[in-house]
């Protein structure tokens, strides 16, 4: 696997949001906006390749202070899950802010991923809430 920074605009994003929508949009009725995917412009955004160029799983990251970050909207093709792929990405994606100076990661992790970012080192902080119709955790990690 290889992985990349996916660049706002490229080739390569536009795959990424036919990930993203198929894997989380979809399934809960939602569409993407132009106004939405306007407003992830200046984020991050990170994804593994197979082989062949294609895109296995993706991630943003929106800068929230100089030192925290927040992980948002991974994808993981629907065959690649449970392979490590997610994990991977993660992982990789620490140790990319972890060199732009980051210290901290937040995310808003919906119930069923909760033991996949615990696995992973981050902690539950606060109540279950319900965001885009399904229930949420807000979690974090430091890093270093």
């Amino acid at each position: 696997m290889k992985f990349v920074e996916i660049i706002y605009g490229s080739k390569l994003y536009k795959e990424e949001i036919g990930l993203r929508d198929r894997m989380l949009r979809v399934p809960l009725g939602l569409k993407f906006s132009k106004n939405d995917l306007e407003a992830e412009k200046d984020e991050l955004r990170y994804g593994l390749l197979d082989r062949d160029n294609k895109l296995l799983t993706c991630l943003l990251i929106r800068k929230i202070t100089p030192e925290t970050a927040k992980l948002r909207q991974m994808a993981v093709e629907e065959n690649m899950q449970g392979k490590g792929v997610g994990k991977f990405l993660v992982e990789r994606v620490e140790e990319e802010l972890v060199k732009q100076r980051f210290k901290k990661i937040e995310l808003h992790a919906r119930m069923y991923a909760k033991g996949f970012y615990e696995k992973l080192g981050y902690e539950p902080v606060g109540k279950e809430f319900t965001e885009v119709g399904i229930l949420h955790i807000k979690m974090e990690k430091t890093i270093k």
